[in-house]
């Protein structure tokens, strides 16, 4: 079983809290996101009405990943340790960033409001290597900005499903690896996303199929019950309530794109790997 499968299959556990039951690993995609509830299964499925912005999703964390990578194979070896610990705090590296321009290296201030392990790390990349943090910035309010250009004409339902996705991007990943999209064929998908339609469909049935007996069933569209859309639309609405996203946006207001739904996904504590999660456009270490 992938990475990503186990990865995922724990999150989705978690989430249930079945403390009282041990832990089945997901044999297949399907099988790993069945594990989350259906509010969240309902997500996914609005999510899949816009393919488009899952394969630019997909798109954009190949673009950013592989230019984060050459930058990061650049660096001495105590800038790339010291990097990996501030990855998943963007707003920590934006404001280290800011405060490299006027000059100071005192982040004292700063870091009160951060984890005790970020600090160090901070420190010694705001001394020694301030260009570091201004690449780290660069790259990653490129990409959320990207990511919001995505969906702010989506309709406020895409926007909620998203949003919310994204905070968990396993379920991204793991949607993606169903659609066996791939570094090879995802321009010829973003010319044609109707391609995908088919297995849009089957996962979306699967989606909205009751995991155990006690759980609504849906139809998988609005063609096969108009009430299942409305569903989904008063879930995404409520979603949308409950979460309620702050909207950040870095590093240039004057330029930000404006979505409906917010989006502040990180810092997110990762418990498969008991430590803080990289946001989705940076891709695993393990690629640098």
């Amino acid at each position: 079983m992938g990475r990503n499968m186990k990865k995922i299959a724990l999150l989705a556990l978690l989430m249930l809290n079945f403390a009282a039951i041990r832990p089945v690993a997901a044999a297949d995609p399907v099988a790993a996101l069945m594990l989350f509830p259906q509010t969240v299964r309902n997500q996914m499925v609005v999510a899949l009405k816009y393919p488009k912005v899952l394969l630019g999703l997909f798109d954009l964390r190949q673009r950013v990943a592989k230019e984060f990578r050459a930058a990061y194979q650049t660096w001495p070896k105590e800038a790339q340790q010291a990097s990996k610990m501030l990855v998943p705090f963007p707003d920590l590296v934006r404001k280290l960033t800011e405060l490299g321009k006027q000059g100071t290296s005192d982040a004292e201030a700063i870091l009160k409001n951060y984890p005790a392990e970020t600090h160090e790390p901070a420190k010694k990349l705001l001394k020694n290597f301030p260009q570091v943090l201004t690449l780290m910035d660069k790259v990653g309010s490129s990409a959320q900005q990207e990511f919001l250009g995505m969906v702010q004409s989506l309709p406020s339902d895409g926007q909620a499903a998203y949003a919310q996705l994204m905070r968990q991007s396993e379920i991204i990943k793991v949607m993606l690896e169903y659609l066996n999209v791939t570094p090879e064929n995802v321009a010829g998908l973003m010319a044609n996303p109707q391609s995908l339609d088919p297995q849009i469909k089957t996962l979306s049935q699967k989606l909205l199929q009751a995991a155990n007996p006690k759980e609504p069933k849906l139809a998988a569209s609005s063609g096969d019950n108009p009430q299942a859309m409305a569903e989904l639309q008063k879930s995404a609405n409520q979603e949308n309530r409950e979460l309620d996203y702050e909207m950040k946006v870095d590093p240039h207001p004057a330029g930000a794109v404006v979505a409906t739904v917010g989006f502040t996904p990180y810092p997110y504590f990762d418990p498969w790997t008991n430590t803080w999660a990289t946001p989705y456009w940076f891709g695993y270490w393990d690629w640098w």
